[in-house]
């Protein structure tokens, strides 16, 4: 299920690394550096194992242009990504796939579109991905600082069309930040309630998920996607840009990712 463990994954990585640069974005948000041209990010056991590293290719306006996924010296993959004028993403390309070595996904598009409110800000986001798409909107606003998001999947599998519907309630703080997640998947995963708490920086510290029905077996990870009480630890260079990103789970410290920055 598209909604299960890697959206998960990537609902994790969006929070931590974009967690000042929300702009009241409730569906998603865009992180850009300025002044950046590449981003060479080294990963550790914590985030999927020794030896992986990845670089990204900045534009002027500091969005990520092109990606590059490495195992040692080995290329992975590449993407290409495209921005509208208002600097939200609207393609993204597979320049190269090591799993397709005939060629068959490179040139694969994945497309997005947007539809605004009248001050501007994002409240729906279409995905079109050969055989799937989804829609992310802002179903209603509950109160100033809560709003109902409604996401529709559907997928073709052995030429039938799956559709899943995700319901998910969103706090926000004064700062823009989601302070909680609660999601009905309308199956049989049940209610998930993630609560998020930030360093006086901005910076992700720490994340609760409280799940219902619990869970029969309690499962604790120790790098990506993280247990249901995970911590974050961060050290930072002069320029206050994350250098080292750790976690915490059952007291237990593991290193994530380094980053380095070239500036243009």
């Amino acid at each position: 299920m598209f909604s299960g463990i890697m959206k998960e994954i990537l609902t994790i990585l969006s929070i931590v690394l974009l967690s000042q640069n929300l702009n009241s974005q409730i569906v998603f948000a865009e992180k850009t550096f300025a002044g950046v041209r590449v981003i060479k990010t080294k990963q550790f056991g914590g985030s999927g194992g020794n030896g992986y590293w990845n670089n990204k290719y900045l534009d002027k306006n500091g969005f990520v242009i092109l990606e590059e996924k490495y195992k040692k010296e080995e290329l992975l993959a590449a993407y290409s990504y495209r921005y509208d004028k208002i600097g939200n993403r609207i393609s993204q390309t597979t320049v190269y796939d090591i799993n397709n070595p005939n060629g068959e996904e490179e040139n694969r598009i994945s497309q997005y579109s947007y539809k605004y409110d009248n001050t501007g800000r994002v409240i729906e986001k279409q995905t079109m991905i050969e055989e799937y798409d989804s829609i992310e909107k802002i179903n209603r606003q509950i109160d100033s600082l809560t709003y109902e998001i409604l996401e529709i999947n559907r997928r073709s599998y052995s030429n039938e069309i799956i559709i899943d519907i995700v319901l998910t309630i969103v706090e926000i703080n004064d700062k823009s930040q989601i302070t909680k997640r609660t999601t009905d998947e309308n199956d049989s995963v049940g209610t998930n309630a993630t609560q998020f708490i930030y360093f006086d920086n901005g910076e992700l510290k720490r994340r609760i998920v409280t799940r219902s029905p619990k869970p029969k077996m309690k499962i604790v990870y120790t790098g990506w996607p993280g247990s249901d009480d995970m911590s974050w630890e961060y050290k930072f260079d002069k320029e206050g840009r994350i250098k080292k990103l750790y976690s915490i789970v059952n007291g237990r410290k593991t290193k994530l990712e380094e980053y380095r920055y070239e500036k243009w």
